[in-house]
């Protein structure tokens, strides 16, 4: 497992940026799921249903000793992007970099320091990021004869998603389906119940 996991590490330099590492369980014929949550929505897109099963289902679960949960089967996984127009570009004699830097250097999130309060100290994080996507296009990217260029002017920021390469349908609607493996030398028992525990079977605003 230490060699794969070196080798699959090297290899996502070659990968696009914000590739995820691979997850890396001991596998035979006799390790088959001990759970499977499916969860679905009548309310929710696939995007938000796909982002509630991997950033907040599979973050319980995987705090469960012994537990292994690959990332999600189904839903779209959610993506920000950012369309750049060619003919505005150029129009505007402005480079991708240029695009690339405004964006990097105006949504950050990061801490810092901190604040004790009586027999408290509490982390304060400084939050320069918009709070809605929409709000990326009024980002500056630089000034032109007193004009401010932003970037709506040579590009597009919206919601969407990466390529779906799977679907999982629960009672005919979309839906998102995770996979609890067991991990070395863990007890089933032990795995199974310690799943359950962290999450019941019930998801808000959808059912597992």
């Amino acid at each position: 497992m230490a060699q794969v996991t070196a080798v699959s590490q090297t290899v996502l330099k070659q990968l696009p940026p914000g590739t995820t590492p691979p997850l890396i369980i001991q596998y035979n014929a006799s390790s088959v799921p001990i759970l499977q949550y499916g969860i679905s929505s009548k309310s929710l897109s696939e995007q938000q249903i796909f982002d509630l099963a991997m950033n907040t289902i599979r973050v319980g679960l995987i705090s469960v000793p012994g537990v292994g949960v690959p990332f999600p089967y189904g839903g779209r996984q959610r993506v920000v992007s950012v369309d750049l127009d060619p003919k505005a570009l150029k129009a505007q004699n402005i480079a991708q970099s240029d695009v690339v830097a405004a964006l990097s250097t105006q949504n950050l999130v990061f801490p810092s320091g901190t604040a004790k309060i009586g027999a408290n100290e509490y982390p304060i994080d400084l939050n320069t990021s918009p709070s809605l996507i929409e709000r990326l296009n009024d980002l500056p990217i630089k000034t032109v004869d007193g004009t401010v260029l932003r970037i709506r002017d040579v590009a597009q920021v919206r919601d969407g998603y990466v390529p779906q390469q799977n679907i999982v349908r629960q009672d005919g609607a979309r839906s998102t389906l995770l996979s609890v493996l067991k991990n070395g030398s863990a007890s089933t028992l032990q795995v199974a119940s310690g799943g359950q525990r962290r999450h019941g079977g019930r998801v808000e605003n959808g059912h597992g």
